[in-house]
């Protein structure tokens, strides 16, 4: 080894060298999301607890020969949920092309509300939900769900989905979002299971980050359609 070289490699790294390393070092953790992992755990349980509620309600509307629903409260904070039975086989379940109707007369929201008030009365909470008040875990919050094949996302209000003694219930898409990860129950109407979908949720900061919960929940979306 030459006496130049020798006296290079003694200097050990310019200060060039050392901010590029410390800048690829930056990039790579820009590029991983900071997860939290009680936020994953939270996340989990929030959505095991729904899909056990969609088993209940499934099996409980074979057994009880009628009409069975979950409801997510989204107007309470966090949500709340419980299952009804329905109590009456004469009404009509509400029809989904109704809500969908941006402009809207006062006759027109004023018979919806009545319909929808008759079919409320109609049901009634199943014991065993009525035993503990079950709420979503505080961390995770329900951004929507879209109902059987409908493009438009309920993001407030309830959320009904009906089950029917003949093993059939309402398809849905489920989107419960955390800080660090959105995922996306998605309730088969002709099957007995249900899939869990996940993303990661990439914000740089707070500012960004309802955008890119938004994207996320886009992109299970997508893959459920």
């Amino acid at each position: 080894m030459s006496l130049d070289k020798l006296k290079k490699s003694d200097q050990g790294f310019t200060i060039f060298e050392v901010l590029i390393a410390l800048f690829i070092i930056a990039m790579v953790f820009v590029a991983i999301p900071l997860s939290n992992p009680n936020n994953r755990q939270a996340l989990q349980t929030s959505v095991d607890d729904i899909d056990r509620a969609v088993r209940f309600a499934t099996n409980e509307s074979v057994l009880r020969n009628t009409i069975t629903r979950l409801t997510i409260d989204l107007g309470k904070s966090p949500s709340e949920y419980f299952v009804e039975f329905s109590t009456t086989e004469n009404f009509l379940l509400p029809d989904p092309e109704e809500g969908d109707k941006k402009v809207k007369t006062l006759e027109e929201s004023e018979k919806e509300e009545t319909k929808k008030s008759k079919i409320d009365k109609s049901f009634s909470k199943i014991p065993e939900f009525e035993e503990m008040k079950r709420e979503i875990h505080h961390t995770v919050f329900i951004m929507g769900a879209y109902l059987g094949d409908k493009t438009k996302m309920i993001k407030e209000g309830k959320i009904h989905l009906y089950f029917y003694p003949s093993g059939e219930r309402d398809g849905a898409l489920i989107l419960f979002v955390t800080d660090d990860e959105v995922a996306g129950l998605e309730i088969l109407s002709f099957q007995q299971k249900t899939k869990v979908h996940y993303e990661p949720v990439f914000a740089e900061d707070i500012a960004n980050l309802e955008d890119e919960q938004r994207k996320a929940a886009e992109e299970i979306y997508s893959r459920w359609k």
